[in-house]
């Protein structure tokens, strides 16, 4: 606008597929504006992940409740789905391998449950051998922790 090219915001009227027409004498130019986050490029996105831990907090929230290391390992075949349906599904497979104590599936996740009898664990953040405390711990690398 200010180089003197007449701008018309395309999208925010709902009258095209991109959001600016700039348009200077005969030449038009179609402008699609885009960001990037911090989720650029991952199959788990922070906010899915937020989502989740919100719905399986009553499960772990009673596992609190007995003393000991509780770990529910969730499997995520792909990506993480972002609808309510998918993540209460998810959710509903960490809550019955936490009531049965054992194992449980569907076709969106695997969820373990295993009573560990760590009398320490590493502190996520402050601990700088965690990383690798839990990658050992586990059996897996380049994966999302969730602590409760």
């Amino acid at each position: 606008m200010q180089k003197g090219w007449e701008v018309h915001f395309m999208d925010y009227f709902g009258t095209a597929r991109f959001d600016l027409l700039a348009r200077q004498r005969t030449i038009e130019i179609e402008v699609e504006c885009k960001s990037t986050s911090g989720d650029t490029g991952r199959k788990i996105h922070r906010q899915e992940v937020n989502r989740l831990a919100d719905l399986i907090l009553p499960t772990t929230e009673k596992l609190a409740d007995i003393a000991g290391c509780h770990r529910i390992l969730v499997t995520v075949p792909d990506r993480l789905g972002k609808s309510n349906d998918v993540l209460s599904s998810i959710a509903s497979v960490v809550d019955s391998a936490a009531r049965q104590k054992g194992v449980t599936s569907n076709e969106l996740a695997h969820a373990e449950y295993t009573f560990d009898d760590v009398q320490i664990w590493p502190h996520p953040v402050r601990d700088p051998d965690a990383k690798s405390f839990f990658e050992e711990r586990f059996g897996v690398s380049n994966a999302n922790l969730l602590f409760h």
